[in-house]
């Protein structure tokens, strides 16, 4: 029979097999006697075989006439010759979701095959637009094939993968149109089934899922088969147009908000729309996508190229937009295109046009307010009619309120007055107005809220920095109005079933309501016991004595609250100052006197209902010992104190000592300490001079050691030379001694003096006795010029020697040498010149400083070593 060209449903009625040819065109004449379908459709099979190897017919576009006999009018279609060199497919399909501009997509296409696709071999081939966001490479579980009718082993539509990655190509001279190629799988992927191939006539799916990265177009359109095409590779050409259901891309317009009130800023997105172009936002009144006379325009944006979208942000406001609903609100583009529009076709109808709502709108004024105070509410964007005057429509921490007159809503607006009442918490708190058609003696209806801080009532704490024990002065302000108001009433001063304490309506020590009057004190210790009677104004006075406890003895800034018996609270700070112990000096040596004061401690009140005044100990703890206490003291009427004690003579030395104010809590043993530390520093000698030959004279004084104690040691490198008797400090742990210097060698010499089990230590340099002292001049003269001032002082030389230890095995004089400025012994004198060097014994009457070889020196009445 040859190859068959079949245009609608298969199945034969009719078979023709005599028909001309004429160029392209194929005309023929159906029998009268031919049978007709239901619903006068006719199906009709050709034979082409004779014909079409004379190169009369396309294989592509070809045009069928057929004319039943009998009938006047003919009916042409077009076809294409399908061949074994050129198969093809019918009812090319497809579909795309979402169906959103600019979105991600999953691409479906279906087409019907005329001939069998073996597997591993032939391919399938798409062509997507360049509107299309197409993706450059993609992984093979991205796409899913199925067919209807497979080779035996038969698994029709069975969801298959390929088995290779499909292959991408811009198509040359597409202006950007691109081809994907799926190499066809086995169809049956059951384990060990053989290669399984798409049979003839088999509906073929294609499904590109969402994975694979396909975007849909940006613009709004009508998405058809000339964007997406598909044939496979024994097809030289596209097969028909993707037909069934169009596919719809609108225009897309949203709110970030669908509801709120005037005066917030508001912003519309849109997709689809013109890219390049500007968008034009307006209230569209009557919902057709015109912008008519009279409907206002809200702002003009912008539209990006790059994504076909725009988003616009302004303020609603009242007017143009109208309280409640039907604030249509469209854009269109520079295209003309609007949602609605009936330019423009966009898949869109009224229904898609986003509608904004105008809350009402409630303004309170002021935003803080205590109780008591009047405080307006403003409406806008209400119904009109009226708000009752005892319409229990308002709430303020869930208290109903009122306001004080009948409110009649006009145009939407409204202002009136409502009176905070007594029972309404202090903080920031809701206040709801919601007018219901079941709310007393009220027609506008409407429900908005907002925020009303209430204060605490007003408390003035005079002084603000109080110690316990002292009085304060409180007024209070702004406290319930309502006649009969006190503060602490007796009937609240019931017992607690659980601490057995009675509650008390002014509290101190916390942030939380509800502590109790061992807090504060006794009922006496407010305003003389008598109960506080507050004002038809909110106002009040009295007295408060702090009591002495481990809240008014803790520094820092408290809370004090005042209850009145309507529940009204008022709250203010007091300041419990630090309590300090100076001590003047911080550092001194035992047995001194030390000035110590302090602040902040329990005051001495005569008030009746006051404490007597605790005591307080100074102690003085001394590291590894008992405290001792030192000085007992009585604050004064601001709890201040001023003394002095003395640094305990059994102070180790040097160190570190604690220093400790102590009181206790009236009625307990509970102790309140204050802490300072005292220092007792190192004890310390002095030289008279710092370096000396053999033999010169050093005098020593000590500071800082116990008193009244001897010296016990006395050292100059390892050589004792503690005088005798032992010298012994004052009272003050001070001492004064002398000592010669002994042979020693040259060069710095460690002295140490120990005085009980203190020692201190200073440093000493030996001087060779050939060695003039640093800073002596030369000296060479006869003795009566040397030791003149001394003579001439009313002849206070008695003797002198001088001793060379140089000569001192050497006879007559073995080292010795006298000089006597008595005449009488002018005739035994052997010394006869002074030299620099020179250690001389000199012995005089009377002490005295005189000039000795140019130098400037102290002599003691008696013997006296000197190193010229």
């Amino acid at each position: 029979m040859g190859t068959n060209v079949t245009i609608g449903p298969t199945g034969a009625l009719v078979t023709v097999t005599d028909f001309a040819v004429n160029g392209s065109d194929l005309a023929l004449t159906v029998p009268a006697g031919g049978d007709v379908g239901v619903g006068g459709t006719l199906d009709i099979v050709i034979d082409v075989a004779a014909k079409i190897n004379n190169g009369s017919l396309n294989s592509t576009t070809n045009t069928l006439t057929v004319k039943h006999a009998g009938q006047p009018d003919a009916t042409s279609a077009n076809f294409t010759i399908c061949t074994t060199l050129s198969p093809c497919h019918l009812g090319n399909q497809m579909n795309v979701t979402p169906n959103e501009p600019g979105v991600v997509a999953q691409y479906q296409l279906q087409f019907v095959t005329n001939v069998a696709l073996q597997a591993n071999i032939d391919t399938i081939v798409v062509l997507f637009d360049k509107d299309v966001g197409i993706p450059t490479s993609m992984s093979k579980g991205s796409v899913v094939l199925s067919a209807s009718v497979v080779t035996d082993p038969s698994n029709p539509g069975q969801a298959v993968s390929p088995t290779l990655d499909p292959q991408f190509r811009l198509v040359p001279g597409g202006e950007g149109a691109v081809e994907y190629t799926v190499t066809i799988p086995t169809m049956d992927t059951t384990l060990g089934a053989p290669v399984s191939t798409i049979d003839k006539g088999a509906t073929v799916t294609v499904t590109f899922l969402t994975g694979a990265g396909f975007t849909n177009p940006q613009e709004s359109i009508t998405f058809g088969g000339d964007r997406v095409k598909v044939k496979t590779n024994l097809e030289p050409e596209y097969g028909p147009k993707a037909d069934g259901q169009k596919i719809e891309l609108p225009l897309q317009l949203s709110l970030d908000d669908v509801a709120d009130r005037r005066d917030k800023p508001l912003t519309v997105f849109g997709k689809g729309f013109k890219g390049g172009t500007s968008a034009t936002i307006w209230l569209d009144v009557n919902k057709n996508g015109k912008r008519d006379t009279g409907e206002t325009d809200l702002i003009t944006v912008p539209i990006a190229s790059s994504c076909d979208c725009f988003d616009a942000t302004f303020v609603v406001t009242v007017p143009p937009f109208k309280a409640g609903s039907g604030n249509f609100i469209n854009a269109v583009d520079g295209e003309n295109s609007a949602i609605a529009t009936a330019f423009v076709t966009t898949g869109t109808t009224a229904a898609d046009i986003p509608n904004f709502k105008v809350d009402p709108l409630l303004k309170i004024t002021p935003s803080t307010a205590g109780v008591g105070d009047t405080i307006q509410l403003a409406l806008k964007d209400w119904g009109n009619g009226t708000i009752g005057a005892d319409c229990q429509c308002i709430t303020i921490a869930g208290v109903i309120h009122d306001p004080t007159a009948l409110v009649t809503v006009s145009g939407g607006e409204a202002t009136f007055d409502v009176v905070i009442g007594n029972a309404v918490p202090i903080g920031t708190q809701k206040l709801v107005l919601n007018v219901k058609s079941t709310t007393p003696g009220s027609t506008a209806l409407g429900k908005d809220d907002g925020l009303v801080t209430i204060s605490s009532a007003i408390l003035i704490l005079t002084p603000e920095s109080v110690v316990a024990n002292q009085t304060l002065s409180v007024i209070g302000q702004g406290f319930s109005r309502t006649s009969g108001t006190t503060i602490n009433d007796t009937v609240n001063n019931e017992t607690d079933s659980e601490t057995g304490e009675s509650p008390s309506l002014i509290s101190l020590g916390g942030t939380t309501a509800g502590l109790k009057a061992t807090n504060v004190g006794t009922r006496t210790t407010i305003n003389n016991g008598d109960v506080i009677d507050v004002d038809n104004g909110g106002n009040w006075s009295a007295s408060i004595i702090i009591p002495i406890n481990s809240t008014t003895t803790t520094a820092g800034t408290h809370q004090l609250k005042v209850i009145d018996s309507f529940g009204r609270e008022g709250i203010a700070n007091l300041i419990i100052p630090e309590r300090t112990l100076v001590l003047d000096p911080i550092e001194s040596r035992v047995g001194t006197t030390v000035r110590v004061s302090g602040t902040g401690y329990p005051a001495n009140n005569t008030k009746s209902g006051s404490e007597s005044v605790p005591t307080i100990k100074i102690e003085y703890t001394i590291p590894g010992q008992l405290a001792k206490n030192v000085l007992t003291v009585t604050p004064d009427a601001s709890g201040n104190f001023s003394s002095s004690f003395q640094v305990p003579l059994n102070a180790a030395i040097p160190s570190t000592n604690t220093v400790r104010a102590v009181f206790e809590l009236p009625n307990s043993t509970t102790e309140v300490t204050t802490v300072a530390t005292h220092e007792v520093p190192r004890a310390e000698i002095t030289l008279s001079t710092i370096e000396g030959r053999p033999g010169s004279i050093v005098t020593i004084t000590g500071f800082g050691f116990k008193g009244f104690t001897s010296l016990k040691e006395l050292l100059i490198g390892d050589l004792d030379v503690l005088p005798s008797p032992k010298p012994s400090t004052g009272n003050l742990g001070t001492f004064t001694a002398t000592f010669i210097v002994p042979q020693l060698d040259t060069g710095t010499q460690s002295v140490k003096a120990k005085v009980g089990d203190t020692t201190a230590s200073a440093s000493f340099r030996i001087i060779p006795l050939a060695t003039t002292i640093t800073g002596a001049p030369t000296v060479s003269e006869p003795p009566e010029v040397a030791f003149g001032d001394i003579i001439a002082n009313n002849d206070n030389l008695l003797r002198g020697w001088h001793f060379n230890p140089a000569t001192q095995n050497v006879a007559p004089d073995f080292g010795w040498f006298l000089y006597d400025p008595r005449p009488v012994f002018a005739a035994a004198n052997t010394y006869a010149s002074v030299e620099s060097g020179d250690f001389l014994w000199l012995l005089v009457r009377d002490a005295q400083q005189a000039t000795i070889c140019n130098l400037s020196r102290p002599l003691f009445g008696g013997w006296n070593p000197v190193v010229c």
